[in-house]
């Protein structure tokens, strides 16, 4: 077709590097070499579609209600033929056929359909028990089909099969949608496949009908699977992906068919989208949090698996928006298979625009992201304060109140991933247990309490009590309920003050009020080598010289270790993807005492390895830190009642700035009616509904707040405040 004609012409002339990849894989798979979920598969001629190779046995062939492929009695890990019988390939052999004309990736394609449908008769093996599996295979199939159909070796005989094990499989589908416990990315996937079959195969005698039901179905779950800040409901990025492609498969089809998408429908889509915007790390790639086991609806191109961005720059077309066309890189093969010759040409005439936001709350997601600047070489503050996931919460991890950092743009503290779901189980619990997270570990328990390896019985829940956002200063105070199911209830409560371009600052509190067993859990990237100095002070550093600094301060009596590929206890290790596990570094801080518990932790850029500030603890909730041009004193609100050094402050964060001479540059009050220092009164104010922020020029001549501000004398009695501080730490 002309468009076929058009495709080619763009592949030539823009994305040549990228049709020399297709073709060098398809011509793998035409030796037999496939490569999925980190294990090659070798095949002659005949594939063996129940193989496992993890246990290197077979599958059962029976009826496919009777196969154990869960616990003790399980053959292997059924994800990895599942993976083989999902015939992703198979679009990039009808991609490469269309890309070459050649006639054996066409055969090829034949090939393989004809010998599934062979060997897997109905209801019979394991490629019958899950309904998403067999709609990620009829997605491939419909596609692959679709790139190939013009050739000869596209028989009346296959065309036949082809077709009959289409209705089958999209029989068992509609038979078999997950409207229950897996209704999540499960329904979306099924959902998605019947649209396609629906919409595609018009001749066939259901289309309509599946159509118009799996469409109702999924124009209803996307105002149900993403919050409505764009977050994925499942909280995990990777399903986020997933399902985003089952969506814009159906949806853009759709819309070629001329059925309309009701706005609200698409409003959601483009939400979704702008959170992966807002949330990709410096150097584009998207964040991972939650499990991962590298799905997609369907393989379009050779990118990196978690690089997003080819959906960013669909949804720029499809959205008319200029900052995803920035976020993007490029025009993207998605682009080009998912609207076609046109959706290049829109995208080139789509003005660039660059995000708005450096910093948001993702209120109804529970994530806060803050960055320097969108360069790559930015620092970026990705904070985990939201549910643990959808329903049962499958594919969420108990990771409340982690963060992950990256420092000037190199990855630091990391999520360290999700390995494999049925392989082994200790480490399954390690992966999305809370010791596998940047966040504090109480008497080695989890979080949350699981149910099973794919949910969790008991739910921590979190609360975000302030928020403030001053530009360059980003603070937020949070906690979660998960350990008040202990004998002694325990809270953990943390605050996260992120500076631009300077530092972070993570004030952790354990509220409690007998003796328990504290682990603070910090997991750095595996490219980074890790070197702990003393007891409270870790540098990190990459082949590229970027460095960083870690060091942490309280009152009570800790110990630090590096713990590296431990399995004894499990810690120290990173999966990048499914099936791959490595060594990583993971700092441990242990501490066995008495509720309650405070800690500081101060991260930063560091410069050639040594470190830029000093932080000092004048008690558990006023930190002074120095840097090289100005120091800051950080004062927080205190649940316990601590003796704050005869300062009375009923706020929530104060924050001074000093410059180098000690003179205050900036003070920023929040939530605060009265700041006195020995019975003076240095600060009262009747509004405490809002933060407060004076810098040198305003001081003396504030008018926005009714009662007393800062005249000379509350000044100059702040400023004998700030030298006791001073004092007290020389």
């Amino acid at each position: 077709s002309q468009d076929h004609k058009s495709i080619l012409n763009i592949y030539n002339e823009r994305f040549s590097e990228s049709k020399d990849t297709i073709l060098k894989k398809a011509d793998k798979y035409c030796n037999g070499e496939f490569y999925l979920l980190n294990n090659n598969y070798s095949f002659n001629e005949i594939i063996n579609w129940h193989y496992d190779p993890v246990s290197q046995r077979n599958w059962p062939q029976i009826f496919f209600q009777d196969i154990p492929y869960t616990g003790e009695d399980k053959t292997g890990d059924i994800k990895l033929p599942w993976e083989l019988s999902r015939h992703q390939y198979l679009v990039t052999l009808g991609q490469a056929y269309l890309l070459s004309n050649n006639e054996k990736y066409s055969k090829l394609v034949v090939s393989i359909i004809s010998s599934w449908i062979k060997e897997n008769p109905p209801y019979k093996g394991i490629h019958w028990i899950s309904a998403l599996e067999l709609g990620i295979r009829l997605i491939s199939w419909e596609w692959a089909f679709h790139l190939i159909r013009a050739s000869d070796e596209v028989s009346d005989e296959f065309i036949d099969s082809f077709y009959q094990y289409i209705v089958l499989q999209s029989e068992y589908i509609d038979n078999n949608l997950n409207l229950g416990r897996y209704s999540n990315n499960h329904l979306i996937g099924e959902a998605a496949a019947l649209a396609v079959t629906g919409l595609y195969f018009t001749e066939l005698k259901k289309s309509a009908r599946w159509a118009k039901k799996s469409l109702a179905i999924l124009e209803k779950e996307a105002l149900k699977q993403f919050r409505s800040d764009g977050g994925g409901a499942e909280q995990a990025s990777s399903y986020s992906r997933f399902i985003l492609e089952f969506f814009l498969l159906s949806f853009v089809l759709a819309k070629k068919k001329g059925v309309v998408v009701p706005k609200e429908v698409l409003n959601s889509i483009e939400k979704a989208l702008e959170f992966i915007m807002l949330t990709n790390i410096p150097d584009g790639m998207s964040i991972r949090y939650g499990d991962s086991d590298d799905a997609r609806a369907i393989f379009i191109g050779e990118n990196n698996y978690w690089d997003f961005r080819g959906m960013l720059a669909a949804g720029a077309v499809l959205f008319n928006r200029g900052d995803f066309k920035a976020a993007s890189s490029g025009p993207s093969e998605e682009l080009l298979w998912f609207l076609g010759p046109d959706g290049i040409k829109a995208f080139d005439a789509l003005e660039s625009k660059q995000p708005v936001s450096e910093d948001m709350l993702f209120e109804y997601s529970g994530y806060l992201t803050c960055r320097d600047s969108w360069a790559s070489d930015s620092n970026y503050l990705f904070f985990d304060c939201g549910p643990l996931g959808y329903k049962s919460g499958g594919h969420g991890h108990a990771d409340a109140l982690a963060f992950q950092l990256y420092l000037k743009g190199m990855p630091f503290l990391i999520d360290p991933g999700t390995f494999a779901y049925n392989q082994s189980q200790q480490f399954r619990n390690y992966f999305r247990g809370t010791s596998a997270h940047n966040t504090i570990v109480v008497d080695g328990k989890d979080q949350s309490e699981s149910g099973g390896r794919m949910a969790w019985a008991m739910q921590a829940n979190t609360q975000v009590h302030n928020y403030i956002n001053k530009g360059d200063l980003c603070f937020i105070d949070t906690s979660h309920d998960g350990y008040q199911r202990l004998l002694d209830s325990v809270v953990h409560r943390r605050r996260v003050l992120n500076m631009k371009n300077k530092y972070c600052l993570v004030h952790d509190i354990l509220i409690g009020e007998s003796k328990h067993k504290i682990e603070l859990k910090y997991h750095f990237h595996p490219n980074l080598l890790v070197d702990l100095k003393g007891n409270n002070q870790v540098v990190a550093r990459n082949a590229n010289g970027v460095s960083g600094c870690l060091e942490f301060c309280t009152k009570h009596a800790i110990s630090a270790n590096i713990y590296s590929g431990s399995k004894n206890p499990y810690s120290g290790w990173y999966s990048e993807s499914y099936g791959n596990v490595t060594p990583s570094s993971t700092l441990n801080v242990y501490s066995e005492t008495q509720m309650p518990f405070e800690i500081s932790t101060l991260i930063y850029p560091a410069m050639n390895g040594t470190g830029m500030f000093d932080i000092r603890m004048i008690n558990d909730y006023i930190l002074l830190i120095k840097g090289p041009e100005n120091s800051d004193i950080v004062i927080l609100q205190n649940p316990c009642d601590h003796d704050l050094s005869g300062l009375e402050f009923d706020g929530e964060f104060l924050y001074i700035s000093l410059d180098n001479s000690n003179r205050i540059l900036r003070i920023i009050l929040d939530h605060c009616r009265k700041l006195n220092w020995k019975g003076q009164v240095i600060f009262e104010s009747g509004d405490t509904s809002k933060s407060m922020q004076f810098d040198s020029s305003m001081l003396n001549k504030n008018s926005d707040v009714e009662s007393k501000c800062f005249d000379q004398e509350s000044y100059d009695l702040l400023n004998e405040f700030v030298s006791t501080l001073h004092d007290s730490v020389k």
